[in-house]
């Protein structure tokens, strides 16, 4: 094997391993960050538990003020990251696009396990997620997510679910 050629496989190996361990950088210390990092591709990776915020309280008769919010962090299973909120008659709601090709498994652990903790505008609620399965209320959750967010792509038929934020169990 020609002398330049051992050296541009050496170099491309180097490269190669060089690349690696910066993901891997990269994902430990995105698992290990209060909440999402706040920029690029990196908010869409799930990271580790919130420690950060004041408490907010854990009564919260109406949750409107969610309208003016774009994004929240939720925190479930251990992991945090950023989803959508909408409000509908007081109550809020966050919705899981299962069709828009990130895949999601914070849904199904939120059925196993309703605690969570969601941070709005630094402040963080304990809550309990609660699955809404009411057939007159999807149709509603649906335009209200449709009119606060533009539509993603999704595949045809792709399933929404929607979780209730509830006062926290005891």
């Amino acid at each position: 094997m020609p002398r330049f050629l051992k050296g541009l496989l050496k170099g491309l190996a180097w490269s190669a391993a060089a690349v690696v361990v910066l993901v891997a950088v990269i994902l430990i210390a995105v698992r290990l960050s209060d909440g999402p990092l706040g920029f690029g591709p990196l908010e869409l990776l799930p990271s580790g538990e919130m420690r950060s915020g004041e408490w907010g309280p854990d009564e919260l008769a109406d949750w409107s003020f969610v309208h003016e919010v774009d994004t929240i962090e939720l925190q479930s299973g251990g992991r945090t990251r950023k989803t959508w909120i909408v409000a509908l008659d007081g109550r809020a709601y966050i919705p899981c696009g299962l069709g828009i090709g990130i895949p999601k498994r914070w849904h199904l652990a939120a059925l196993e396990d309703p605690r969570a903790v969601v941070r709005i505008e630094g402040l963080r609620y304990r809550r309990s997620l609660q699955r809404v399965e009411d057939a007159e209320l999807l149709p509603k959750l649906v335009d209200a997510v449709l009119e606060k967010y533009p539509p993603l792509p999704s595949r045809p038929g792709a399933e929404s679910w929607f979780f209730r934020l509830d006062a926290p169990l005891s």
